[in-house]
């Protein structure tokens, strides 16, 4: 059970503005999972706030006691993960952050949203689920990018590379695209499938 408050989008606010007080050295923050949609109004609250971070020096010891410290004066669970903690992070991830804004020395972006998601669909959670969708509503990507690159790791999931196995993936990849096509009153009838091949088209 956690004793820490919840996280809104002022809070986060606030976050960033006193580490950015605190930390003076430059560093990259980028906001995770539902966090990144805090500042948004897409989601009002989270449990935490999770990041990456990417400092100037790197191994700086000074930015996890500042963090820490934070995290006691602010009574706000803050924790470093990423979605490549869950599963192999597509190509191109690093081209698609989404740039937030500029606190003093700190450069704040969104990390990767195909990356955010398809960690998300694979923990699967009911706010998972929702955090998904209202990324696909603001247009931070659609679905048949999400599949694309779904089929892309898919042999680094079915290497170990994941938290769960290929086969629990892709069921849940199915459970989220028909979730989400109920959202629009729509139903998929073809099953999940991977991009036609070379071989398939006869080349």
């Amino acid at each position: 059970m956690s004793f820490y408050g919840p996280v809104t989008a002022a809070r986060l606010t606030e976050f960033l503005t006193r580490l950015s007080r605190e930390y003076t050295r430059p560093a990259r923050i980028f906001l995770v999972g539902g966090t990144s949609l805090l500042l948004d109004g897409a989601k009002n609250t989270t449990k935490d706030i999770d990041i990456v971070v990417q400092l100037s020096q790197p191994n700086d010891a000074r930015f996890p006691e500042v963090v820490q410290r934070l995290r006691h004066q602010m009574n706000m669970a803050i924790e470093e993960v990423s979605p490549g903690d869950y599963i192999p992070l597509p190509s191109g991830s690093d081209e698609r952050h989404v740039f937030v804004g500029q606190w003093k020395q700190l450069t704040v972006f969104k990390f990767d949203p195909v990356s955010t998601a398809l960690a998300k669909i694979a923990r699967s959670g009911v706010a998972d689920t929702e955090d998904v969708i209202a990324m696909i509503e603001m247009g931070l990507l659609n679905i048949a990018t999400l599949e694309s690159a779904f089929h892309e790791i898919l042999p680094s999931v079915e290497a170990g590379g994941a938290i769960l196995s290929a086969t629990s993936y892709r069921m849940k990849m199915e459970q989220f695209v028909d979730e989400f096509a109920g959202t629009r009153g729509q139903s998929r009838t073809e099953p999940l499938r991977a991009p036609p091949t070379e071989s398939d088209m006869g080349i």
